[in-house]
Parts: C-alpha cells; sequence; structure tokens
C-alpha cells in the first residue's frame, strides 16, 4: 500500500536477456489436486476511483526477422465423465455510459494476404451438433432501434 498519496509498488516478473540463442521461459502455474479441484489463477486489476481503471495486456512476442509468437488462449480436454471447460470473453457492464466496444480482426499484410478468420463448432458423436448464435443488441430507448449484423465481402481491384 502506498498511503494517502503516491504510487504503491509494482512487480516485474522477466527472464533475462540473451545475446545469443532463445531467451528464458516464464511459467505460471498451480499445482495438481489429487482429492480435489484444480487451483484458480486470477489476472486482475484494481479499479480507479478518479480515473480509469488499469489495462491487462497479453501479447505474444515480435519476430525482428520472422514471425511473430502465436497467442494460445484455451481450456483443456476433459476427463472420460466431464465437459471440456467454457470460455467467455466479455466487457463489462455499464450503468452511466456505453459498454465496452469488442473488436477481433486479423492484421494488415504488406507483401502477403490478410490472414483468414475462423469461427468452428466441434463435432460430436451423440446428440445434435452445436449452435453458432450471432446476436445484435437490444434496445429499450423508444427513439433508436435494435442493433444490425453486417456482413461485408472484401474488395479487390481486378472484380
Amino acid at each position: 500500500n502506498s498511503g494517502e498519496r503516491g504510487v504503491s509498488g509494482g512487480i516485474t516478473l522477466s527472464t533475462g536477456t540473451t545475446s545469443f540463442g532463445a531467451s528464458g521461459q516464464l511459467t505460471l502455474h498451480t499445482g495438481a489436486a489429487t482429492s480435489g479441484s484444480g487451483g484458480d489463477i486470477f489476472v486482475e486489476v484494481g479499479p480507479g476511483d478518479i480515473g480509469t481503471g488499469g489495462t491487462v495486456s497479453i501479447a505474444s512476442g515480435y519476430g525482428l526477422e520472422t514471425s511473430s509468437g502465436a497467442l494460445k488462449i484455451r481450456s483443456l480436454n476433459a476427463g472420460v465423465f466431464g465437459v471440456s471447460g467454457s470460455m467467455t470473453l466479455s466487457t463489462g457492464t455499464s450503468s452511466g455510459g456505453n459498454t465496452g466496444y469488442f473488436h477481433l480482426h486479423t492484421g494488415e499484410a504488406t507483401s502477403g494476404h490478410g490472414g483468414s478468420f475462423f469461427v468452428v463448432v466441434g463435432s460430436g458423436d451423440s446428440g445434435h451438433g452445436g449452435e453458432v448464435k450471432i446476436r445484435a443488441g437490444n434496445t429499450t430507448s423508444e427513439d433508436a432501434i435494435g442493433g444490425a449484423i453486417s456482413f461485408v465481402a472484401g474488395s479487390s481491384k481486378n472484380a
């Protein structure tokens, strides 16, 4: 804690730099559970009482002469009698303004083609197949309309 005025201390976890070869790996994990559930890992930024809350940024490494590193966020496979873990990406609610913007996109390419974007539901061998649902937002305002859904194909110079 910083007291009445000031900034609380920072923590940096890092591996050292190297002049030749790969840099070190950083691993954060909880231990295995023999007769219970696995432990949780929380990454949360504290609130700001007169400013915005802090940012959580996760980025893969930059490749100076080759590809950048991959970013993988996933739940692991389920055991024999379970289901794999769910995944939720969402913005928070707002009581005095708009909610946050949610944006998924691939980067721009200078000497190549733009990256592809896939939404895929996995296969199963019993029961119904999984669903893909896309729904625009509702409004209760009398002078506005509900949100729209748009699909726009890319353009080219040749077609």
